[in-house]
């Protein structure tokens, strides 16, 4: 939605989970899956495999929004305009 809605050019596209689990659950070629976790697997019918990416948690502002971090220091956070490590 956000590459229809916006006027810059994308070349590609890095989707980063903090779930280790969600990461192998998105890799698993052989197994199927009930019915809760094959519902958000879906996210793979607009995205591919290779777009994933694991984030620490000392590298994810999110981690720290969700723990009450000040959205002045949130704005002013590095990781959001650079993102984690590759």
């Amino acid at each position: 939605m956000i590459c229809q809605e916006i006027t810059l050019p994308i070349k590609s596209l890095t989707f980063w989970k903090d779930s280790t689990c969600v990461l192998r659950y998105i890799r698993n070629k052989e197994k199927r899956f009930q019915t809760f976790v094959a519902n958000r697997l879906s996210i793979l019918e607009q995205s591919q495999e290779a777009q994933w990416r694991y984030v620490d948690t000392t590298s994810n502002p999110a981690d720290e929004a969700s723990r009450g971090m000040s959205v002045d220091s949130l704005i002013n956070d590095p990781r959001l305009t650079r993102g984690p490590r590759s």
